[in-house]
């Protein structure tokens, strides 16, 4: 897995509150506080600038995701394929997201 980075070193530049301008959606994440401290997930929404929806595929899933805090995740460099991705939203199916956190991660 590429290096873990908290969301200030990823976007050098202020946070601004457009959605256009920084969009995680795709990008896979790590949970560092809660009851999921240390789960991988991958990022299916963000419905603001301080929230993000997220999911792994098997506990949650695309239609249930869970709503975490950005400051409580590590962002990761690397992202779902294109292919995953479909107008600024994940197009694929649960399983397909689980098998690709689970070949990405050393788990």
């Amino acid at each position: 897995m590429k290096i873990w980075q908290p969301l200030k070193a990823i976007f050098k530049n202020k946070r601004s509150k457009s959605k256009e301008d920084e969009t995680l959606v795709g990008r896979i994440a790590q949970s560092v506080s809660g009851r999921d401290k240390g789960m991988i997930y991958v990022i299916t929404g963000q419905p603001d600038g301080v929230y993000v929806n997220v999911c792994d595929g098997s506990r949650r899933t695309l239609r249930q995701p869970k709503r975490k805090n950005i400051r409580h995740l590590l962002i990761s460099a690397e992202s779902v394929p294109e292919t995953f991705i479909k107008d600024g939203k994940i197009d694929a199916d649960d399983t397909r997201i689980a098998a690709f956190i689970k070949e990405r991660t050393d788990i």
